[in-house]
């Protein structure tokens, strides 16, 4: 495992790329309604990317991936690929991830939308409950503490609400690659003694 730390004006061109990634965010909560398919919302989001931002939509044609965001719609859990028959209804919950390459930076970030206002009860909750435990965990980040606590504190609080964390999937280093070291689990697990650092 090789940790790459940043200095300052690599932190800034880091933070450049998750800026406009986060306004992809922005730009396309207005059309996530009843009745858009997957298919336009992620034509929108390339077509933003690309002649507004100019900049590149970072997973289109990773590693073969076909599309230039990820949405995934209610039971998918993450990477799913927009279709032009997978339309939107009310009462839905959608995830769009988006990354963005930019200045040979990356930047990468993903919301949870509701499709209209029938949301159930337990949806809301579902999405709140990781809202929070990301807000808790970037609340403890500081140079000095250790990897596991990041999932530790995600896994407390996420079985805390009576749901459980997906293992299969975990969040990510980035900078001049998509994917870095170290990984991010959501669960307390084994972190080889690593210690965070600044940069």
């Amino acid at each position: 495992m090789k940790i790459l730390i940043k200095n300052s004006k690599e932190i800034k061109k880091i933070n450049k790329s998750c800026q406009l990634a986060a306004e992809v965010l922005e730009m396309i909560e207005n059309y996530i309604l009843p009745g858009i398919s997957t298919e336009e919302i992620n034509n929108i989001c390339h077509n933003y990317i690309t002649k507004i931002q100019k900049a590149k939509p970072a997973t289109l044609g990773y590693n073969g991936f076909p599309k230039s965001i990820c949405i995934s719609k209610n039971d998918i859990v993450c990477h799913g690929i927009s279709n032009k028959n997978d339309i939107l209804k009310q009462g839905d919950i959608v995830n769009i991830d988006v990354t963005v390459l930019y200045n040979n930076y990356y930047g990468d970030t993903s919301k949870m939308f509701f499709v209209g206002n029938k949301i159930s009860t337990k949806s809301k909750l579902l999405c709140l409950t990781a809202q929070k435990s990301l807000y808790k965990a970037i609340s403890i980040l500081k140079p000095g503490i250790r990897l596991y606590k990041i999932g530790q504190v995600i896994q407390k609080y996420v079985e805390s609400k009576n749901f459980s964390v997906v293992r299969n999937y975990c969040g990510h280093g980035i900078g001049k690659n998509f994917h870095e070291d170290p990984q991010i689990l959501h669960y307390e697990a084994y972190d080889y003694g690593i210690l965070l650092k600044p940069g």
